[in-house]
């Protein structure tokens, strides 16, 4: 990972104190749905650290609500792995797996009696974590968080493409397909089913609250991107920012990560001060665009280098 990073974010972080023990109730979740299955995939599972991150995501969740997020986003995990992996460059594989997963997602709160009879653990364990998901949300919810796990799953099928092709996306088309990909957006419905509340469609779509969204899913995406790039480049894989911008402006390593680093600390300073300072429905009427595009790259159009 490069060094040296240092992402200015506006705000501390706090962390659940059911962490420790959340960590062993997820790997007990796992082996019982035949996830875990051997001294290999228990080692890959524990070094992911799934608890650790979401008792940061939603410190205030504890026991079977902090479960709910821990055991959605290590099934999450494992199945960017499976398109990652295996099914990297199967675009027709991919496809048809992808159909199999949304309609299970679309089946909602009924979720496990849409899963096939020959369906593997990880489909069923999908399923499990889907319903509970959706318990006692309500229809405008669960379409929303079905759109989001939608878009995740399109944005597999566009990077298998890119693979099979050896397509190297360009900045525009890499930032609009990393939104989709990187599972904030569903990440933060999930945040609303642990703590057990909903944003409601009017609330949901205030321009403020879309900008808040949008970023938070930026700064959360493309910061990954930075601490994962030496994983992808491993592997052959160019769907990262940092390759991305390497490869299109023909600069190094540490510019690219550089100007990746300014842009993050450049998204959260508008939103914080807007919040703090105006409040939301201040914000919300002075705001003319519905939902925040791609962010302006700092500099000149070839800010880490000439062609």
């Amino acid at each position: 990972m490069p060094q040296g990073i240092d992402f200015q974010l506006p705000f501390s972080a706090r962390t659940s104190p059911d962490a420790d023990a959340a960590r062993i109730r997820a790997l007990h979740w796992a082996r019982d749905r035949h996830l875990v299955t051997d001294a290999t995939s228990e080692r890959r599972f524990l070094g992911w650290d799934i608890a650790g991150l979401m008792a940061l995501w939603v410190p205030l969740a504890t026991g079977p609500e902090l479960d709910l997020a821990v055991n959605t986003l290590n099934v999450w995990t494992m199945l960017d792995d499976q398109f990652d992996g295996q099914l990297a460059d199967r675009p027709e594989e991919v496809v048809r797996s992808c159909a199999e997963f949304l309609a299970i997602a679309r089946a909602g709160a009924a979720t496990p009696s849409a899963v096939s009879a020959g369906a593997g653990p990880l489909p069923r364990a999908f399923a499990e974590v889907w319903s509970r998901m959706c318990d006692g949300r309500t229809p405008y919810w669960t379409d929303r968080a079905v759109e989001h796990f939608r878009w995740c799953l399109d944005a597999y099928v566009e990077e298998t493409n890119n693979r099979a092709r050896k397509r190297i996306p360009t900045y525009d088309e890499y930032f609009e397909m990393r939104r989709r990909s990187g599972y904030v957006y569903i990440m933060m419905d999930l945040t609303e089913a642990v703590y057990g509340f909903e944003t409601s469609r009017r609330i949901y779509e205030l321009p403020i609250m879309r900008r808040m969204v949008d970023i938070t899913t930026d700064v959360v995406s493309i910061g990954n991107d930075v601490h994962s790039v030496e994983k992808e480049e491993s592997r052959g894989d160019v769907h990262n920012m940092v390759l991305v911008i390497e490869h299109e402006n023909h600069c190094t390593r540490d510019k690219s990560v550089a100007e990746i680093t300014a842009r993050i600390n450049s998204w959260g300073r508008p939103t914080n001060s807007t919040i703090s300072k105006t409040g939301w429905a201040r914000s919300a009427r002075r705001t003319s665009s519905p939902t925040l595009k791609q962010p302006p790259r700092t500099g000149s159009p070839n800010a880490c280098g000439s062609r």
